[in-house]
């Protein structure tokens, strides 16, 4: 490795005791000695021996030879060298391609701690099976340092009806040929229906006042006695609290009606058709401040004939006393159910809901009272599509904005949290069945290995973003990719490339998928915000609206570098780097024996540089090692009295 060497030799035929060890330097001097295993042998048969060395300086030649002591003798084995770098199957890594289009990409990879003290040719293999067949050259690359050296190529001339790419690095070091790890490609149309945030509609729609909407799936259609019900379909949901959130952690229902009353049945008309295996679902839950008094599920199976049906459900209380607000919520469908129906005959309108015995009315459950609302909506993703501002005044605002990926009109999604009265309103923008459960997303062709897009976050109270992928065969989940940070993008959006991770039996292929993008984990702490744009597979889309705009977006792959000043020095001297990461880290001054004669440890919250005394050093050469981010960089800094 950079520090460490495990040396070896072969003996036999030793017919007195002989006590063994190795020797070694930078030298052929052989200054050091390190007793061997085994230590000592007296016998006829060939013997393995090795020992371990740590304390080497990096990117240095030493030599290296067996001795054996026997009385008053010494044997010398043959002396042999090695150079200490880095394990190379750590080496070379092929990265996430870039500028993907229908038809080309920047394929990526990067050098990493191997030591070659030319110039080495490399390239990439690429083709539509695992065998490749094509090569691209990446021109050449010095690799005589332990920065990570990124390499390039531009790949065009794709084919449109082969969406799906092998590729790998591959770099010819003297004789010898390295490759990185296979990675795959997607070109054409992303899977994703509207990917990259583009199609938007202008709507203007009637909203029930009081009410909480989540999805798009809903009319307002005559009613059982008055003029109006609800009527929801496939997964859109309704709920009369004002803030909601949803995830695969579950719902989270605040503020609901104010309610000092004890019932004993929710009564409500309903005309409904449920396909074969699902259920609506009616939620109903009372509370006494904090206290959860009742929380009862209710399902609905069947049709009604194209007739309002009456229902009375009974209430069943975990503890006495009386209420003082109430929660309801209604869904087409059994979100609980891995079995959640997208079929568009599925619906439930609903009307005159209140309670028995004689109660205080539901606010607004006759659906008499509507107000016009219009908006932007993003199409094909699922969400809550407004945000009551304020119960029954006829109010709300959007809650996912359109916004700007790039000038004049590359368009991106913002999702946003609201806070309301100290209380924060948590948005979840999904791709599925519905927020709650979306085990039949968009349909998926193949064991894709990334989950790729664009973000830009700005987070309060150290609130944390989500992005989740979930993979599906048949109904089941079998693969997943999750990326959280809590670390805003100030400046601009940041490429993510998250590794999607199959389950046990890892043979399945996804037919599947659904999306989760959210500002903030459940609970969120604060009224943040993040953008979001062209998620994909296997690659980073190329923005195309206008190829002549530049785009704010910070690099993907960012080449470390330190520099060193003034070098040679007698006193002084100061460290700087490119901080990009979010991990601490030291930096050490080792002599040429390897030993540590100083350490600074450094927070990735400081500046980027260090002064550094090295009035104390004596004169000569020594290694300046940086270690960041599971990253190693070292430099030679010469010290002049």
């Amino acid at each position: 490795t950079y520090t460490s060497a495990t040396l070896n030799a072969a003996i036999n035929h030793v017919t007195v005791p002989m006590n063994l060890y190795f020797e070694y330097d930078t030298t052929a001097l052989f200054s050091h000695s390190v007793q061997a295993t085994p230590a000592s042998v007296n016998d006829t048969i060939q013997h393995s021996v090795i020992a371990s060395v740590n304390g080497l300086m990096p990117f240095t030649t030493y030599y290296y030879r067996l001795k054996g002591e026997a009385g008053a003798n010494t044997y010398y084995g043959n002396t042999v060298t090695f150079f200490t770098v880095q394990n190379v199957s750590n080496s070379f890594e092929t990265k996430t391609a870039t500028e993907v289009t229908d038809s080309s990409a920047v394929l990526n990879g990067s050098i990493n701690g191997f030591y070659y003290p030319t110039p080495v040719p490399v390239s990439f293999e690429y083709g539509p099976t695992g065998s490749f067949g094509n090569e691209i050259n990446a021109g050449t690359t010095d690799i005589t340092d332990t920065f990570p050296h990124f390499v390039s190529a531009v790949l065009t001339g794709l084919q449109i009806d082969t969406p799906l790419y092998y590729y790998r690095l591959k770099v010819l070091v003297g004789t010898d040929t390295y490759y990185g790890n296979t990675r795959l490609l997607c070109t054409g149309t992303p899977e994703i229906p509207n990917w990259d945030f583009q199609n938007w509609q202008n709507k203007t729609v009637p909203l029930p006042a009081d009410w909480t909407v989540i999805g798009s799936d809903m009319q307002q259609v005559p009613g059982h006695a008055g003029n109006n019900a609800i009527k929801l379909s496939r997964q859109t949901a309704l709920g009369n609290c004002r803030y909601v959130s949803s995830g695969s952690g579950g719902a989270y229902l605040y503020d609901g009606q104010p309610f000092h009353y004890r019932p004993d049945s929710l009564i409500f008309y309903a005309d409904y058709n449920l396909v074969a295996g699902d259920s609506a679902t009616i939620w109903v839950r009372l509370y006494s401040g904090n206290n959860t008094m009742a929380n009862n599920l209710f399902y609905i199976t069947g049709n009604s004939g194209s007739n309002f049906k009456r229902f009375s459900l009974p209430i069943s209380y975990n503890s006495s006393g009386t209420p003082d607000s109430l929660i309801l919520f209604f869904f087409p469908t059994n979100f609980s159910s891995s079995y959640s129906s997208n079929n568009p005959a599925t619906f439930i309108t609903l009307d005159d809901i209140g309670f028995l015995p004689a109660a205080p009315a539901v606010t607004n459950g006759t659906f008499e009272n509507w107000f016009t609302y219009n908006f932007n909506e993003l199409e094909d993703w699922n969400y809550s599509k407004y945000i009551p501002a304020g119960f029954s005044k006829g109010i709300a605002q959007p809650s996912i904005v359109q916004t700007l990926f790039a000038q004049p009109d590359d368009y991106a999604a913002e999702v946003q949290i609201y806070a309301f009265d100290g209380n924060f309103m948590d948005i979840t923008l999904g791709y599925g069945n519905s927020n709650f459960s979306f085990t039949k997303g968009f349909a998926v062709n193949g064991r894709h290995q990334s989950f790729n897009g664009y973000y830009q976050y700005a987070p309060q109270n150290a609130d944390t973003m989500k992005l989740y992928l979930g993979l599906f065969n048949a109904g089941q989940r079998i693969g997943s990719a999750v990326y959280t940070t809590p670390t805003p993008v100030t400046s601009g959006f940041i490429a993510f490339d998250i590794p999607i991770i199959y389950y046990p039996p890892t043979n399945l292929i996804p037919d599947s998928a659904g999306i989760e993008i959210s500002a903030g984990v459940q609970p969120s702490k604060g009224a943040s915000k993040m953008r979001i744009d062209k998620v994909s597979f296997d690659g980073l889309r190329k923005a195309t609206i206008d190829s002549n705009v530049a785009i704010n977006v910070q690099p993907l792959y960012i080449k470390p570098d330190i520099k060193i000043y003034p070098n040679p020095s007698n006193n002084n001297i100061t460290v700087e780097w490119n901080n990009t990461g979010s991990e601490n880290g030291v930096i050490q001054l080792m002599n040429l024996n390897g030993q540590v004669v100083k350490e600074i440890f450094f927070s990735h919250e400081q500046n980027p540089y260090k002064n550094i005394s090295i009035a104390d050093l004596e004169s000569g050469l020594y290694f300046l090692r940086l270690q960041s981010g599971g990253q190693v960089y070292n430099k030679k800094i010469s010290v002049i009295k």
